[in-house]
């Protein structure tokens, strides 16, 4: 699937709000350059528009992580804690893990 339209994936997407009440979704930089990548951001931004306004969640993050951000100067950078949230610091264990064997 490479559309964000595709009516399931925002179907869904609604559902899971519906059904979890999240108080802050996290989705993809929406500067990205890769269409796929901005579907990503696309698709649950349509789903939550489409929801009553006190069934949107209090807050969207975009945001992407990068490998290396030498290129950043270290005011521009800012740090996400990931701490009670074991997936995503399983994940960014990964990353550098990968990152070390290139």
């Amino acid at each position: 699937m490479k559309s964000a339209t595709y009516p399931s994936l925002k179907n869904d997407l609604k559902e899971i709000r519906a059904a979890t009440k999240l108080e802050v979704v996290y989705t993809h930089n929406p500067a990205d350059k890769r269409d796929l990548h901005i579907g990503v951001v696309i698709a649950p931004l349509q789903a939550m528009r489409e929801l009553p306004a006190g069934q949107r969640p209090k807050k969207v993050i975009g945001f992407e992580v990068w490998r290396n951000l030498d290129w950043l100067p270290d005011a521009e950078k800012v740090v996400t804690d990931v701490s009670g949230h074991d997936n995503l610091a399983a994940a960014k264990r990964r990353l550098q893990f990968a990152d070390c064997r290139r």
